[in-house]
């Protein structure tokens, strides 16, 4: 009986945490989020040296926010936050081992329309759009057995950590999609739980314009280098 009764009441309970009210609309919400995303910089740019294998890289990132339901189906979204960014490297370069790990900090300022994938009573949102990315610093650890010597141009791997945020540009634009479902928050009627899934592509080359900063391999052509993420976050909702 009693194994009976804990039962129910945990059914019950999950099924509390997990059935969300329907946002009143229109209706304007505060929001903080922080997440953890899988980062990477496609196409990677050697300046010239050989290139080496791309290795696993994470960045965190936090944001505040205002969501604003136009409806039970319709809203739009914007905030401001920060990002880590970059890639790593890791494998031989010329004949010996290197790691190269490159990491970009941003603002983040994201624009997106929203609309309700699923009944209210369990909202499920989809936001797609624009995030503009504000470079802020940008830095590169290198190292090397036998450092940078042998390398057709040493210049750009100097063994240690370096600031290079001049060899970046100091905006980019990210094409962004997430998906969020909300949960209710006990009998706080002002307040929601949020986990999200997400993803974005950068539109823009991140690397300088300067000329110096394309150099390539003989016989290659340069390609722009793109930030890309995927990732997931946690956060809260306030209605004032």
């Amino acid at each position: 009986m009693k194994k009976t009764l804990l039962l129910s009441l945990t059914i019950g309970f999950l099924f509390h945490v997990q059935t969300a009210k329907t946002q009143p609309s229109p209706s304007a919400w505060l929001t903080a989020n922080a997440g953890i995303n899988s980062i990477w910089l496609l196409n990677q740019n050697s300046y010239g040296n050989p290139e080496m294998e791309y290795g696993t890289k994470f960045g965190l990132s936090g944001d505040i926010g205002l969501n604003y339901y136009l409806n039970n189906k319709y809203g739009f979204s914007t905030g401001i936050g920060l990002g880590n960014f970059g890639q790593s490297y890791v494998g031989e370069q010329a004949g010996e081992k290197a790691t190269r790990k490159v990491n970009l900090n941003y603002i983040k300022v994201p624009v997106m329309g929203m609309k309700q994938l699923s009944d209210p009573q369990h909202p499920c949102w989809l936001s797609f759009g624009p995030e503009i990315l504000i470079l802020t610093s940008a830095s590169q650890k290198y190292t090397r057995v036998g450092g940078s010597e042998g390398l057709p141009n040493p210049g750009y791997f100097v063994p240690g950590k370096h600031d290079v945020t001049k060899w970046y540009k100091p905006m980019d634009i990210m094409l962004k999609a997430e998906v969020t479902n909300i949960y209710y928050m006990g009998t706080d009627d002002s307040k929601r739980f949020m986990l999200s899934v997400m993803g974005a592509f950068g539109l823009m080359d991140v690397n300088s314009n300067d000329p110096k900063y394309h150099v390539v391999r003989t016989g290659q052509t340069y390609k722009g280098s793109h930030n890309f993420y995927l990732g997931v976050k946690a956060g809260i909702m306030f209605n004032p």
